[in-house]
């Protein structure tokens, strides 16, 4: 019987096929080494660390350094316009104009607790950022009614920080466009304390907001109520009804038209990481973050603002 001797090599049928376009695509675009991919993977690391950092600094000191500088600029301002009798006097400007987010329409002193600040009108957490804010939706302080101020616990000044160690009879003082007014504490309510619309023998009512519990993560709300000693000033008819705010001027709301500068931002900064790690191959790698080192801190800087006004409004 004859045997079929088997042929070990392949014919060039069997051949796998190859093309001049298959080779030239490997020299342009070669698959990353294990190198490189830790390279890449450590250099990634490094940018989210880099911005974690960003963002606490910012947080725990620059958001100080902020809120003083928005309190100076807010304080020749107000001041400037109590000298000549222009600073608001209700929720609309001499025009009939609601008032803008930020504009400052009062000074609110608690000698027993050390504030003295400007108060300003709107309470999203991008103007919280400015100083104790007016609710919009309230009459302004010293009016008949109540007028609601909210303020943070712990970043950008913590101006509220010790709201909790006031006690019934300490004095808080308001100066706005109308004059002097002065408050008398009447109780500290925290969340599940039962809440009262009814003014007494007061005609007026101050109540102060923050954040409760522990520094930059407070889950709850403490709030001072204080009576008006004496009469009322003049209170214009409100052009804002009660409740009628944004969802994200009510207490521990965070700021959604943050959202999308952060998309832009982080855009910028994935972009600008790449042009900084290809020019360190062309420039050296000093050099190249010598040049994109400084652009890369102020995105980061304004990124990581605009990740805390996603950040509840009283913290």
């Amino acid at each position: 019987m004859l045997k079929l001797k088997k042929n070990s090599e392949p014919t060039k049928a069997q051949e796998p096929s190859s093309h001049p376009y298959d080779k030239n695509l490997d020299r342009l675009v070669s698959a990353p080494s294990a190198k490189e991919l830790r390279f890449l993977f450590g250099r990634s690391l490094f940018a989210l660390g880099l911005l974690a950092l960003l963002f606490v600094i910012n947080l725990l000191l620059i958001s100080q350094v902020q809120y003083l500088a928005a309190q100076s600029r807010a304080n020749e301002t107000f001041r400037y316009e109590l000298a000549n009798g222009t600073a608001p006097v209700a929720q609309v400007d001499s025009e009939g104009r609601l008032l803008e987010y930020g504009t400052a329409v009062a000074i609110i002193t608690v000698p027993v607790i050390g504030i003295n600040a400007i108060v300003v009108e709107g309470t999203d957490s991008s103007v919280t950022t400015q100083g104790p804010a007016h609710r919009r939706d309230t009459v302004l302080p010293g009016q008949a009614g109540t007028s609601v101020v909210y303020g943070r616990q712990s970043s950008f000044g913590g101006v509220f920080g010790r709201l909790t160690e006031l006690v019934p009879g300490d004095e808080i003082k308001v100066i706005t466009g109308q004059g002097e007014s002065t408050y008398s504490v009447t109780s500290i309510r925290q969340d599940g304390d039962e809440a009262t619309n009814d003014l007494g023998a007061s005609k007026g009512r101050l109540t102060l907001v923050s954040a409760d519990g522990l520094p930059f993560t407070g889950s709850s709300i403490v709030r001072v109520e204080a009576a008006l000693i004496g009469d009322p000033k003049l209170t214009p008819v409100r052009a804002i009804p009660n409740q009628a705010i944004l969802p994200e001027e009510k207490a521990m709301s965070g700021n959604s038209n943050a959202v999308v500068p952060i998309i832009f931002l982080t855009q910028a900064l994935i972009f600008l990481a790449i042009a900084v790690l290809w020019l360190s191959r062309k420039w050296g790698r000093t050099q190249a973050w010598l040049a994109g080192a400084p652009i890369l801190i102020f995105l980061g800087s304004l990124w990581s603002n605009y990740v805390i006004q996603l950040l509840p409004n009283l913290l």
